[in-house]
């Protein structure tokens, strides 16, 4: 979400987006992604919140990006975490899923399109 929020601002679309996690610091490698983008962190609004209680308007937002939110959850549970989330996209806006998978590589090929993930992958070894 960092680079498209780079993008749009190098083509002087004006972003203010609000990052919300269940865990503080994943909040603050949200905050560190932004500012690896060239994007002033300060602009922006980075909070902790219980899935279902995220501090944002319905139908207030572009896009809702949703990592790993669905991880752990009965089918039950991913319904009502999915409807909260969809809840808070705007008419003709976007919602992303996805689930990071345990048994994923731990090594990431480096190339130079990568940026700063480049950094991520390695640290993360």
């Amino acid at each position: 979400m960092a680079a498209s929020m780079a993008v749009a601002m190098e083509s002087g679309i004006a972003i203010e987006a609000t990052f919300v996690d269940t865990c503080l610091p994943a909040v603050d490698v949200s905050r560190r992604v932004v500012l690896a983008h060239g994007i002033d962190p300060d602009a922006h609004r980075f909070t902790v919140a219980r899935a279902g209680d995220a501090p944002v308007p319905a139908q207030s937002q572009h896009l809702v990006e949703a990592l790993g939110l669905l991880e752990g959850l009965s089918c039950d549970a991913a319904a009502r975490a999915i409807a909260e989330a969809f809840a808070m996209v705007r008419p003709g806006g976007s919602l992303v899923l996805s689930v990071m998978l345990a048994g994923r590589p731990r090594e990431i090929p480096s190339s130079p399109s990568r940026g700063p993930w480049d950094r991520c992958a390695r640290s993360a070894s």
